[in-house]
């Protein structure tokens, strides 16, 4: 009985492991984030946690053997993946499918010379490739991130 308390009071410990937390739970091992550090890359680079303490937080990028190192300095802002929301993927895709749709077949109709034929033709490319980009937004979905309470609040050091 003793080792089992022993153990959990270790676990309960802040810098254990990924002990960092949020308000919608703790930074788990393999936790979808997306780090910004401007003087690491230009990007924001998105992987899995697998390590993060009060030094460093190392990120997992596709394969297991692409890991790289962070120095929780140089992180301005972390943001854990919340899912992806296939309802917003769905009208983004419909936006950006309408208006692609729309935009090539009214600029094949314009080939012609008349702008009422363009403009006939934007919107039917717009009807018949909107639904078309749903489908893909919805079945794609965007994800969503949500930033770490640490770093909403403006700290940088790690919890």
């Amino acid at each position: 009985m003793k080792a089992l308390t022993l153990v959990v009071l270790a676990l309960m410990l802040p810098g254990s492991g990924l002990s960092a937390q949020w308000e919608g739970g703790p930074i788990t091992r393999s936790t979808r984030v997306r780090v910004h550090a401007p003087e690491v890359a230009a990007k924001p680079l998105v992987g899995r946690a697998v390590l993060m303490d009060t030094d460093s937080l190392v990120l997992e990028r596709g394969r297991p053997t692409d890991r790289l190192v962070l120095p929780m300095e140089d992180v301005q802002r972390l943001e854990i993946s919340r899912g992806r929301n296939h309802l917003m993927g769905a009208v983004k895709g419909a936006g950006i499918g309408g208006l692609a749709g729309g935009v090539a077949l009214g600029g094949l109709v314009a080939l012609d010379g008349d702008p009422a034929w363009a403009f006939l033709g934007f919107i039917a490319g717009a009807v018949y490739a909107a639904p078309l980009g749903a489908v893909v937004g919805a079945v794609v979905g965007v994800e969503r991130w949500e930033t770490h309470a640490q770093w909403r609040v403006g700290l940088r050091a790690p919890l």
